[in-house]
């Protein structure tokens, strides 16, 4: 009975790892998609996630998912996520706008670092040479993303590099909220509801697309074909996957993202980006391989205020 209960585990894992790549490459690709259309970011952050959210509800409610019991189980949480992600983005876009372009992107995927700083705190985590191995990986990953990217002086160097570092912690607290609510909703109407209430706190951003009509289409293919999908795969990726090792893998995205653009627009990747995929590749296969503890990793998520009780 063990050894199929420990079979089951596995495959649910599995399960879990191949739907948050999934995320990943859809959320990269859309992101080297979007790169491409001259419209403000955060614009096109608004329209992205109001398309995403209806396209995600009506399939929730296609399933026969209620929207009622949706918002109920949710309950302030929906508007914790919706905060979360809206100033993920906002605070993202607006670092990119103040310091170099590198250092903003390295210091937005310290999300891993971040969870596995507050694991350690909490003691819920040992200290291991695999940890340590793990961290090296991630941190040297970023750092080569950041050299690779250069970008030069900001304007507001340290206020940048300032957001960027508040809109990861957004993504942290973010990522450990989906892993509790994941399990008590379906995928479609959970994500649905996220995104939908995230658009509607970035609507006012579409006022910036005064003038940029044309966008409108391609941003929304790419939420109904691309975002959509991931937002779906990501909630459903942690119902079976732990925080850190899903914030770890996510870090793929903007290898995802460098195709699409390869692809696209022929922006052709560096030896760099290579590195890159490597040592995250070592980090997400040590903390795939580590040993499972499901009570330690939602007791962070448990003892945020802003979730119910």
């Amino acid at each position: 009975m063990t050894r199929l209960n420990g079979a089951v585990e596995r495959s649910e894992r599995l399960a879990g790892v191949l739907a948050i790549l999934t995320a990943s490459g859809l959320w990269g690709a859309s992101g080297g998609v979007v790169s491409g259309i001259a419209v403000n970011g955060v614009a096109a952050a608004a329209v992205v996630e109001l398309v995403t959210g209806l396209t995600l509800l009506v399939v929730a409610r296609a399933t026969g998912a209620s929207l009622r019991a949706g918002i109920s189980v949710m309950s302030w949480s929906l508007l914790g996520l919706a905060v979360l992600e809206a100033g993920n983005a906002s605070l993202y876009y607006l670092a990119l706008h103040m310091a170099p372009l590198g250092v903003v992107i390295a210091l937005h995927l310290t999300s891993p670092l971040m969870l596995a700083l507050v694991e350690l705190i909490r003691g819920s985590r040992t200290p291991t040479l695999r940890d340590l191995v793990s961290v090296i990986s991630v941190a040297a990953a970023i750092i080569v993303i950041g050299t690779a990217e250069g970008g030069g002086n900001g304007p507001n160097i340290l206020l940048g590099l300032f957001l960027s570092l508040t809109s990861a912690a957004c993504l942290a607290v973010f990522i450990t909220m989906v892993r509790r609510l994941s399990s008590q909703t379906s995928s479609a109407m959970g994500s649905g509801l996220q995104t939908m209430c995230s658009g509607l706190l970035l609507a006012p951003g579409l006022l910036l697309l005064d003038g940029h009509a044309a966008a409108l289409p391609p941003l929304a293919l790419t939420a109904l074909v691309l975002f959509a999908p991931a937002s779906w795969f990501y909630w459903r990726s942690l119902r079976s996957l732990e925080s850190i090792p899903a914030a770890t893998i996510q870090l793929s995205e903007p290898i995802f993202g460098a195709g699409a653009a390869l692809i696209l627009f022929g922006t052709v990747p560096s030896l760099w980006d290579a590195v890159a995929v490597a040592l995250i590749l070592v980090a997400a296969w040590l903390e795939l391989t580590r040993p499972i503890d499901h009570e330690n990793d939602l007791a962070f998520a448990e003892e945020l205020p802003i979730l119910p009780t």
